[in-house]
């Protein structure tokens, strides 16, 4: 990105070196590698066009964009879902396509594709995105104390069909409440 744009392409830069690849690693675990670096060109573009109308631009609210992105392409994304819980479930791991991410319990897929999509995106937010509640909460634009209903929620409803879910959301130290 060039700074044509005085001070705000200094910002949207600074924010595409620092958050680019935690970007890129959310989109990739969501949409797949094969449109992941094209959903983060989308998501800074927005950026861009964002901070030339005065939009602050954050880590929280470029992973709101993202989750924007993937809302719109949402039914590539159940597609895929599909297609990872029918490769995992009959596919020895070491013949997966590289699209696929071989830690990915068929299980898992399948309980993640039952939950609500607020509480699959808010779960998803914290274990991918590795980012906090009040980060999560900011990316969705709603209340942290929501955030929290939603991956409570999300956690109950993965009970025991998706014990690894369970492991990574609670081992994780962005999900500690402060």
């Amino acid at each position: 990105m060039s700074n044509t744009a005085g001070t705000a392409g200094t910002a949207v830069e600074t924010a595409y070196r620092q958050h680019l690849p935690a970007i890129v690693r959310y989109l990739r675990r969501r949409l797949g590698d094969g449109v992941a670096e094209d959903a983060a060109a989308e998501v800074f573009t927005r950026a861009v066009r964002a901070e030339r109308a005065g939009q602050a631009v954050s880590l929280p609210w470029l992973f709101g964009v993202a989750a924007n992105v993937i809302s719109e392409r949402r039914r590539s994304e159940r597609r895929r879902l599909r297609v990872i819980e029918r490769l995992a479930g009959e596919t020895p791991r070491e013949h997966l396509p590289a699209e696929v991410d071989p830690g990915l319990d068929p299980a898992l897929v399948r309980a993640l594709r039952r939950l609500d999509r607020g509480d699959r995106e808010a779960l998803l937010l914290v274990v991918w995105g590795e980012l906090t509640y009040d980060q999560a909460a900011d990316a969705l634009g709603i209340p942290v104390g929501t955030v929290r209903s939603r991956i409570f929620r999300a956690r109950k409803q993965l009970g025991p069909s998706a014990p690894r879910a369970h492991r990574v959301a609670d081992s994780s130290p962005n999900t500690a409440r402060p």
